[in-house]
């Protein structure tokens, strides 16, 4: 039997596979492209022997300004085991708490990427996991949740809220390069969160809500109650996951197989492509 739908068969297998590709690699994120900030000046990248390949995102941040850098896709969790790891090097020159993460962006509006197309706006809606580490004077660790209500800030506002119980307090303070990440696995129950500083866990806790979260769009970082400049270098993310571009990305994909399937059509006729069953 043939078809003549094959074409439009493999558009749609074609769409599939993009939005359900499952991946194992590390992937450096570039420093001159992808990063928002909620307001002040954005981050800048600068020459920097210390960090690995030689330069850094400075960012001399106000008091609670977050500051974003873009997966362009999201990273879901789908199976039990899946997870992701973010980790990046990290210098402040006077020390100061920080809490960094995975954020997870809004989609309610449905623009993909909030933070992108709203500037300041964008960060009221994002959630996500972070971890805290303080810097400068010895303070609880601690890691929090971001249930993303509307309104409330990106890592603040009443919705963000810790996991779990405290860790011991501690002072990661240090005029060094350090390196910083965290990870979210996905488990039978839930979310298992961990993160670390230059490859010494620091914490582990579970989230085993409903309110879980699974999806992510990139790395959320920022300073509490001080006002400290600080460099950022060679951020990474790695893990089993599956990736689903952004829909303008997808389109121009589809777009350009469908162009693609008409030109081969006109050259050879439908014949060519039909399927034999």
């Amino acid at each position: 039997m043939k078809t003549k739908n094959a074409p439009y068969l493999m558009i749609s297998l074609f769409i599939g596979f993009t939005q359900f590709t499952s991946a194992f690699a590390a992937t450096v994120l570039p420093l001159d492209s992808g990063w928002f900030q909620k307001s002040g000046t954005g981050p800048t990248v600068v020459s920097d022997a210390r960090f690995t390949g030689g330069s850094a995102l400075s960012y001399a941040a106000a008091s609670n300004v977050p500051l974003f850098g873009t997966f362009g896709a999201t990273y879901a969790l789908v199976n039990v085991g899946d997870h992701v790891t973010i980790s990046f090097e990290y210098l402040t020159v006077a020390g100061a708490t920080i809490t960094f993460g995975l954020v997870s962006k809004d989609t309610s509006t449905g623009s993909t990427d909030r933070i992108a197309a709203n500037g300041a706006a964008g960060f009221n809606d994002q959630g996500g996991y972070f971890g805290r580490l303080p810097m400068g004077s010895s303070s609880f660790t601690r890691i929090y949740k971001d249930a993303g209500v509307a309104g409330t800030g990106l890592m603040a506002g009443s919705d963000f809220t810790a996991v779990g119980t405290d860790g011991a307090n501690a002072n990661y303070g240090s005029t060094s390069v350090q390196i910083l990440s965290l990870t979210v696995e996905r488990t039978a129950t839930g979310t298992l969160l961990y993160y670390s500083t230059n490859g010494s866990e620091i914490l582990r806790r579970t989230d085993n809500t409903a309110s879980a979260i699974y999806t992510f769009d990139g790395i959320g970082i920022n300073h509490f109650n001080t006002s400290q400049s600080y460099l950022v270098g060679n951020v990474t993310v790695d893990g089993i996951y599956t990736v689903v571009p952004e829909p303008a990305t997808q389109a121009l994909l589809i777009s350009s197989i469908t162009l693609t399937l008409l030109g081969i059509r006109r050259r050879h006729g439908m014949s060519s492509l039909s399927v034999v069953t």
